[in-house]
């Protein structure tokens, strides 16, 4: 933000009162400062126009210029994840079993 302003942290954080500051990062976490979100739409540009000329499933990471790093699921996740995907699909049997009667 500094840097966007002109000028170095220290005369940033010197110049501006807490309150204002964080004001700043709150709109910067709605309206970033940097050019992530550029890059964000120029992927999904390239992802779209892939996907009409490139067999197979394709990633936004595919398409970015530096790729998000991938997170893995925890076992923990990992389970929620599959108990949740079971009880789902208990949903929908047991709705197709009471529409079959």
């Amino acid at each position: 933000m500094a840097a966007k302003l002109g000028r170095t942290r220290q005369e940033l954080l010197r110049s501006i009162s807490s309150k204002e500051l964080s004001e700043w990062m709150a709109y910067n976490e709605l309206d970033p400062f940097t050019e992530d979100r550029a890059d964000d739409r120029s992927a999904i540009i390239a992802r779209v126009c892939a996907a009409g000329m490139l067999e197979g499933p394709h990633d936004m990471n595919d398409f970015r210029a530096v790729p998000e790093p991938v997170r893995e699921m925890s076992l923990s996740e990992m389970g929620q994840v599959l108990r949740s995907m079971a009880l789902g699909a208990n949903k929908e049997n047991q709705g197709e079993c009471q529409n079959a009667k």
